[in-house]
């Protein structure tokens, strides 16, 4: 396949298939035992809970703040438990006290436990889990959106909120972590489970035309820049832009307008931002 198709190729793939996040999907990389065994109980406090019904959900620390622990019970029996080191336990989806973990996410009807997580530090990760209570016990949802957290927002009005999430998957890619483009994705709940909602993201075309000006400074920028790791942040977010919203084809075309002829290689350029697709938590079911 010639270097110039790669972005289109893929993009064909994300935008006309879907991700599922259920239960069986984690995405990133996460502790499988957990910090239950080294975390202290002998000296745990409650931080907040609630409930609703028979349902309880209980967020607990140790008294100095180094392991937190999350508890979901129905009458009294655990169904859900969870402990994290150096990190923190919400109820809800807003990462702050005094959340509201009862919802209604997955359908009319429906009744949803949701508990987020901050595992703490500079850089990662923020976590959404997901609970179908309606009829009996499930988890309908494990997601890790990385640097960034998710959010909730009814697109279509129909009373479920859809889930935005930032995909950091260019993170250091080709520049800073500051400087590092991101890709807006949208989630759904459909026939039980999330996916990708294309629906949401796709865009119109972008008439390639009126970034004459900026075309011209992104050929100078990357011509200078010498390497791969120095790109302009407005170039590398447009290319992302348009890639996550359907619009491969003007993507293919704004590199090969861009691409300078001295300079860094356009051919390790897209086989670099292929391979950070591949790494992406949300592309990688699409593979």
């Amino acid at each position: 396949m010639k270097s110039k198709h790669i972005i289109g190729f893929i993009l064909a793939s994300l935008i006309f298939s879907t991700t599922t996040v259920n239960s069986d999907t984690y995405f990133g990389e996460r502790e499988t035992e957990g910090f239950t065994d080294i975390c202290p109980r002998d000296d745990v406090v409650l931080v907040e809970e609630s409930r609703n019904g028979l349902f309880k959900v209980t967020i607990s620390r140790t008294e100095d703040f180094t392991c937190h622990f999350v508890v979901v019970s129905f009458d009294g029996k655990t169904m859900f438990q969870d402990s994290i080191m150096g990190g923190y336990f919400y109820l809800g989806a807003n990462y702050e006290a005094n959340g509201e973990p009862f919802a209604t996410l997955t359908g009319p009807g429906h009744q949803n436990v949701v508990i987020s997580s901050w595992s703490g530090g500079a850089h990662c990760c923020f976590t959404l889990r997901i609970f179908d209570v309606t009829d009996g016990f499930r988890q309908a949802a494990y997601i890790d959106s990385g640097n960034f957290m998710a959010v909730f927002e009814d697109l279509d009005f129909d009373g479920i909120p859809e889930i935005k999430v930032t995909d950091d998957f260019l993170a250091y890619q080709f520049s800073s972590f500051a400087e590092s483009a991101t890709a807006d994705v949208v989630l759904k709940y459909s026939e039980g489970e999330f996916i990708v909602a294309p629906e949401f993201m796709l865009k119109a075309p972008l008439d390639l035309r009126l970034l004459r000006n900026e075309i011209t400074e992104w050929r100078r920028q990357i011509r200078e820049a010498n390497d791969l790791g120095n790109l302009p942040y407005s170039f590398m977010k447009t290319v992302t832009d348009l890639t996550f919203s359907g619009n491969w084809q003007t993507a293919e075309q704004l590199v090969e307008l861009t691409w300078p002829s001295e300079g860094p290689s356009k051919k390790d350029f897209l086989i670099r931002y292929e391979m950070a697709l591949a790494e992406s938590k949300f592309y990688t079911k699409l593979l």
